[in-house]
């Protein structure tokens, strides 16, 4: 399937501040009218393990993940893998309450807030079972990420 059989079903990521301490967006369910806060390492040119992956069109496909299994306590053994990434690889969607915590992973939360003078996300334990809740509805998704300028 391609990505634009896929766009009833794309999530979208929207950056729209980049950080000393990470990179914030926003990620938006379609239909649902449901989104999550993320947080994801700063924008280092794609470095491997050092930056957030580029802005684009990619498929998340399912597959088992240590660091899925790790981040959300042993609750989750399979997780969502941003696919087609130029360069990357092992790119997941799991909890992680700032970008220090992150390989160029994308981590949902609750909310932005600024937590031991850091900006992050909270509760993404929560939001990422919620996420992962609703993922699992359906078997093919797509993922666009763009930067945006907030009005």
């Amino acid at each position: 399937m391609n990505l634009a059989a896929l766009q009833a079903s794309t999530l979208r990521l929207e950056r729209f501040a980049h950080t000393p301490w990470g990179t914030l967006g926003m990620l938006y369910m379609p239909y649902a009218g449901v989104s999550f806060p993320t947080i994801e390492l700063r924008w280092e040119h794609n470095a491997k393990g050092k930056s957030c992956i580029p802005a684009g069109d990619y498929y998340l496909e399912q597959r088992p993940s240590p660091i899925v299994a790790r981040s959300s306590g042993g609750e989750f053994k399979v997780g969502w893998e941003v696919k087609e990434v130029p360069n990357r690889s092992l790119i997941m969607l799991h909890p992680a309450n700032w970008a220090s915590e992150l390989q160029g992973c994308i981590a949902p939360g609750r909310a932005h807030v600024v937590m031991n003078g850091r900006p992050g996300v909270s509760a993404s334990r929560a939001a990422f079972k919620d996420l992962m809740h609703r993922l699992d509805a359906r078997g093919d998704w797509g993922l666009s990420i763009r930067w945006v300028t907030p009005e």
